[in-house]
């Protein structure tokens, strides 16, 4: 940058804060008036002071000559070429087709999901069961009376609330998903039906 530039560029920005400063000088000099009628005309006259004479613009020829020496140094990165999209066949390691699972893959997914029923995390994926029906085979109660369930599953259930719910031995219940991760346990032919988590 030559000396003309650093010239320009202190003109653009020191100009507005001189002109400030002479202000804030004037203020300060009317300020010192001690009588009241002196002071407000000494503020009259810099107010008509300011209005007549509107701030020096630096010339627009030197800003221009800026700019155009500021453009002249930026470098334009030259166009990226988009990559070739490559076909299915053209694709390294990748299969032209997807073989479709055997049924017998599918009927273990299903065993699974029913051997981790109730302890799944909130995040679930789709297609999962929505309910379990279960042989009840061992009721036991906790120390406020909640229900722990043991069904022929080998999965073990308690009671999360505090409904009296009557259930005995070798009856069959449906467990019920339900909203943010609950569970319910009811049977068939009634409506009634406690909340329950799975423990086991």
């Amino acid at each position: 940058m030559n000396y003309l530039s650093k010239c320009a560029l202190l003109a653009i920005f020191v100009s507005p804060i001189s002109i400030a400063n002479s202000l804030l000088d004037e203020l300060a000099m009317c300020a010192k008036n001690t009588d009241s009628l002196q002071r407000l005309v000494c503020y009259d006259k810099l107010a008509n002071d300011t209005k007549s004479k509107p701030p020096k613009q630096p010339q627009v020829s030197l800003k221009d000559s800026i700019l155009e020496r500021v453009d002249s140094t930026v470098q334009v990165a030259p166009k990226v070429q988009p990559d070739k999209v490559l076909a299915v066949s053209e694709r390294p390691n990748t299969p032209a087709f997807v073989e479709p699972r055997p049924a017998g893959v599918i009927a273990n997914s299903v065993k699974q999901q029913q051997a981790s029923f109730g302890k799944e995390d909130v995040k679930r994926p789709e297609g999962i069961i929505k309910q379990l029906k279960a042989k009840v085979i061992k009721i036991q109660k906790a120390p406020y009376g909640e229900l722990i369930i043991t069904f022929e599953n080998a999965q073990v259930w308690r009671q999360t609330d505090s409904i009296r719910f009557r259930l005995s031995a070798d009856e069959m219940v449906i467990i019920e998903r339900g909203a943010l991760g609950s569970f319910f346990i009811g049977k068939e032919n009634s409506n009634q039906r406690i909340r329950a988590k799975r423990v086991k």
